[in-house]
Parts: structure tokens; sequence; C-alpha cells
């Protein structure tokens, strides 16, 4: 029994793919990312989650929680994993963007960042200065006001 190809199986995916390959068959135009300012955490995965957008695509990026036990000196609450998020956002969003032009998307056509990625880090987020640290906590305050444990 033949198999269809996996972007044929998930239209997210496949319209990733063919807006990636329009862009890239005449002269290179660049990709322009979005990322909404709409991180969560996602308690049935025990993931942070945050939006992607390139053209037509949307998509979502998950770090799983044992990514931050990596950049977190205490253990990972869902409080401390969207605060090391909101520290270190610009980082986890390259590491999706790169992950997009590569497509290394998961099956249903979404990103997740694994901690072999992340372990590269160089600053720990304990390290991070005092001020940038209550920046992203003020951040968070709202995220993590709605009931998450």
């Amino acid at each position: 029994m033949p198999t269809l190809p996996l972007h044929l199986l998930h239209p997210r995916r496949e319209r990733l793919v063919n807006g990636l390959n329009e862009a890239h068959a005449g002269a290179k135009l660049p990709m322009f990312f979005t990322f909404p300012e709409d991180a969560r955490w996602n308690a049935e995965r025990q993931a942070v989650e945050f939006g992607v957008e390139i053209g037509e695509y949307s998509g979502v990026v998950r770090v799983p929680r044992r990514v931050f036990q990596r950049l977190l000196p205490d253990r990972p609450t869902p409080e401390r994993c969207v605060e090391a998020y909101h520290l270190q956002r610009t980082r986890f969003e390259s590491i999706a963007e790169r992950k997009i032009r590569r497509r290394q998307l998961t099956e249903d056509g979404n990103v997740e960042i694994r901690g072999g990625i992340c372990a590269r880090s160089q600053k720990r987020l304990h390290q991070v200065s005092p001020d940038r640290r209550s920046r992203a906590i003020a951040a968070v305050s709202g995220c993590c006001s709605n009931g998450i444990t």
C-alpha cells in the first residue's frame, strides 16, 4: 500500500511547504515571521506555547517543561517557565524561525523546541540582571493569573 507524503496528510504543513517553495522559486525573497504576544502555558502538554505566522501559515511553537529544567536553577513551575520564555524570547523565536526554514515541523504542522537546542545557552536565567527579570515578571503577570498551577 503506497503511503502519501506527510504534507498531503496535513493541510497546514502543505500550506507552509508550498509558501516556502514559492518564496524560494525565483529570487530569494525575505521571509517575514510574526510572533504574536500570546505566550501561554498548556497544562495538557506541560509546555509553553506561542504563536508564529509567516504568510498564510500560522502555527504553534511548543517548548516543553523539560527544556526549562536546564535553564532554571529551581523546579520549573508553569509560572517560572512562562517567565523564562519572556526572558529568552528572542532566542526561542530565532530557534522557531530556523526550524521552520529547515521544514522541521511536527506531524501536525507545528514546531517543537527540544532541550538539545537550548542546552547551548551560555547564560542561565538566574544570572539575568534583576531589572530585566522584573520586566519579564511584569510581562508574565497577566498570563499566569488565570489559574495556572
